[in-house]
């Protein structure tokens, strides 16, 4: 079908040109689309390295790895990302929620208020909302895009 051509399309550019992170990142949505998780994983991590100041990529590679039940170290690659992009919505999310996740409600919290400092109209942080932000799955507050693949809100 079509995923197995994009796939094979995506597998050609990638063996041209295996520095190509937006490559690697397109046949990590291909292969998520077809359910095959850990070969997107590591097409995730291929890309977040060949570009590291890319958020996207590493919310992404975050979102991957938390999927695949290691959501301390989705925390670990959230945080390195922030460093190189302090005001990225998508990994202060992330951030509150995976936290959270393991654990850790304190630095949910605080990621959860430099989120809504960001934008306060949004209100992302009251007193009930917050807590039940912070405990509600990741998917539901994101939508998918018309690739299948989730995208901030």
């Amino acid at each position: 079908g079509a995923e197995g051509e994009a796939e094979a399309v995506l597998r050609e550019g990638t063996a041209r040109s295996p520095a190509a992170a937006p490559l690697h990142y397109a046949l990590g949505l291909t292969l998520t689309r077809q359910k095959r998780s850990a070969d997107a994983l590591r097409e995730f991590a291929k890309a977040e390295k060949l570009a590291p100041g890319n958020a996207r990529y590493a919310y992404v590679h975050a979102v991957a790895l938390a999927d695949a039940g290691k959501p301390g170290e989705a925390v670990r690659a959230l945080k390195a990302a922030l460093k190189a992009s302090p005001y990225d919505r998508d990994l202060l999310f992330g951030l509150a929620h995976y936290s959270a996740a393991v654990g850790d409600r304190g630095a949910a919290l605080g990621y959860a208020t430099q989120l809504a400092l960001l934008d306060p109209e949004r209100h992302v942080v009251d007193s009930g909302e917050a807590a039940e932000t912070l405990h509600q799955p990741f998917y539901r507050q994101h939508s998918r895009t018309s690739a299948g693949f989730f995208v901030g809100a």
